[in-house]
């Protein structure tokens, strides 16, 4: 292969998996987690705010069919462009979906979590990551970050199974995290800096790990069918339990 057929995605995807590269502590951890998730995908996937599309390798061979879809302007690897809060898909109309580092830049992410709920099918699969600590970045269009339990009101048990929970890092890789991006430039200086300093703060977080700090969570969630669902909002008392108009009470929202 030549430098010139050498794809850009795979070259990033190889420097930030070296030890050296600042971005390693949150990004290396947080592509090995993604593709131990792809043993979950099955049947229709939609890969939900693609992007460049960089894990369909990971998940293609493990579907029946891989549909990319993005907020516009979009690139060529998008299929479908489109609003994630008003998803152009019929209902119960894929078995997975995969949602990687989008969630955060939605306006109203609980708009987007009924639209995932809806359009995935009963027993369907969703393989959700997002930021709890990260830079500002794609401004002006960064709105959230979000906890485990933010996540849990988005996703409710009443609605979902949640099969993984898995955090990307620790206290030493937010704070590595931290010190790499208040660096305004990449450099030398700072692959010198990360060189010496990532296997530190690497080794602190397995040594000190802190369940209740992280970079970044990786879920992966199994859709309740119709019935399971039904049983558990009937025991549930009506006041604590109310949908918005003109939205399914069986979505969580």
């Amino acid at each position: 292969m030549t430098s010139a057929e050498i794809d850009p995605s795979s070259r990033q995807r190889d420097l930030r998996n070296r030890w050296w590269f600042p971005d390693h502590l949150v990004i290396a951890p947080l592509w090995k987690d993604i593709r131990g998730a792809a043993g979950h995908a099955k049947g229709r996937l939609l890969d939900l705010g693609c992007g460049n599309a960089p894990y369909k390798p990971w998940f293609e061979t493990k579907v029946e069919q891989y549909v990319t879809a993005d907020f516009p302007p979009v690139n060529d690897r998008v299929q479908v462009a489109c609003d994630t809060q008003n998803l152009p898909f019929m209902d119960a109309s894929f078995d997975t979906v995969l949602c990687t580092q989008m969630l955060e830049h939605v306006p109203r992410p609980w708009l987007a979590a009924t639209e995932i709920c809806r359009i995935i099918k009963p027993s369907g699969i969703l393989i959700l990551t997002c930021p709890q600590y990260w830079v500002l970045h794609e401004i002006p269009h960064d709105y959230f970050r979000f906890t485990p339990y933010g996540l849990r009101v988005l996703f409710p048990e009443e609605n979902w199974q949640w099969l993984e929970h898995r955090q990307q890092g620790s206290t030493w890789a937010v704070i590595g995290c931290a010190l790499w991006q208040s660096f305004q430039t990449f450099g030398r200086g700072k692959r010198l800096m990360a060189f010496f300093a990532n296997p530190v703060f690497k080794l602190f977080d397995r040594l000190r790990r802190n369940s209740h700090d992280t970079t970044n969570h990786l879920i992966v969630l199994s859709r309740k069918n119709d019935a399971e669902t039904a049983r558990l909002v009937k025991g549930l008392d009506e006041n604590q339990f109310q949908a918005p108009p003109n939205r399914s009470p069986s979505c969580g929202f």
